[in-house]
């Protein structure tokens, strides 16, 4: 099996014992997103790596094994304020809206009320 980000958390995960949604809910992230980085369709931010580097740490299992963390040097970089967003919580905790449902019957047009 190639090593890759995804590999790596999805056999972190498993070592902890956990499931996407108790791995997510640690991390601050969402359910989708822990999927979508185990079935490499994204990457861990910096910032996630920290969060998932210090899960593993509190934990106590050896963080050398999780090579994009020692390739990035998330420590340093997290060190200068620049490098963090401006808001974290929206960048990890951001909400999408439900696409509208295409059985539902159309909405009547917003209309002002008149004032006399």
């Amino acid at each position: 099996m190639e090593e890759n980000a995804g590999n790596l958390i999805r056999g972190l995960r498993q070592k902890l014992g956990m499931t996407q949604e108790e791995f997510a809910h640690e991390i601050a992230v969402t359910v989708s997103t822990v999927n979508r980085w185990e079935n490499a369709h994204a990457e861990p931010s910096k910032l996630a790596w920290k969060a998932i580097q210090d899960l593993a740490r509190k934990r106590g299992l050896p963080t050398t094994s999780l090579a994009p963390l020692s390739r990035t040097d998330v420590s340093a970089d997290l060190r200068s304020p620049s490098a963090l967003p401006q808001s974290t919580t929206s960048a990890c905790r951001g909400r999408r809206r439900r696409p509208a449902d295409p059985h539902a019957p159309p909405r009547a047009p917003h209309r002002a009320r008149r004032v006399e």
